[in-house]
């Protein structure tokens, strides 16, 4: 059974951030509220769907639930219900998908999304397609889209995912997209490192603030 689309119903991608989300529903609720309708039938009928898809996607928790139906159902992107016939069309996919993280404001990006998404794009079909066709161009020009487009899903968890995908596209160790991908995922592992520590070294800040606090009073 089909999921109620509730980005079709606010003209929006699943990527869409949050301001996107509150945009699109403060223009369709003007256009289509009652009062400026006559209360017409079918204006009421679509301003209570986009009060409901607004609610559900304006709600972090209620909006990855929903992700989560449209998943299952086979409908969370586009690019699913894409008949993909060439590795031509997978790369024009990356680009579009480059093109539209690069116009948004980078701190407004639903990653987790943008993850899925992106996992979207490498989905079996696909990479079965790339893999029979192997094209190296093309497959560079996909990896180094994904990888710009990825910058900011620093989870390794989630960029693990995807460069194990991308890995497969790259059998030779030594190629330079090989090593794009291994030092991508090298940087969020260092980066994980790093805030793991973050902790420990403000514990030792504050403990070596009090030994220093402890001594200047004991000398007086």
């Amino acid at each position: 059974m089909a999921v109620k689309d509730h980005y079709k119903i606010l003209e929006l991608p699943v990527l869409a951030s949050a301001a996107e989300i509150k945009q699109a529903y403060r223009r369709l609720a003007r256009h289509y509220h009652p009062d400026k309708n006559n209360n017409d039938e079918r204006a009421t009928r679509l301003f209570q769907e986009i009060q409901t898809a607004y609610e559900i996607l304006s709600n972090p928790a209620r909006r990855k639930t929903y992700d989560n139906e449209l998943k299952h159902a086979g409908q969370y992107t586009a690019f699913n219900k894409d008949h993909i016939v060439s590795s031509e069309q997978i790369v024009k996919q990356s680009k579009d998908l480059l093109r539209y993280i690069n116009s948004m404001n980078q701190r407004s990006i639903n990653y987790d999304a943008l993850t899925d998404f992106i996992l979207g794009i490498l989905n079996k079909e696909n990479m079965a397609l790339l893999l029979r066709a192997n094209d190296a161009d093309n497959n560079d020009l996909i990896t180094f889209n994904i990888i710009q487009a990825s910058k900011g899903i620093l989870a390794i968890r989630s960029f693990a995912e995807i460069a194990r995908q991308l890995e497969l596209l790259h059998p030779d160790e030594h190629s330079d997209s090989y090593k794009m991908i291994r030092a991508e995922t090298n940087l969020r592992l260092k980066r994980e490192k790093q805030n793991k520590l973050v902790p420990y070294a403000a514990f030792g800040i504050i403990f070596l603030v009090i030994i220093i606090m402890c001594c200047i009073l004991f000398i007086q």
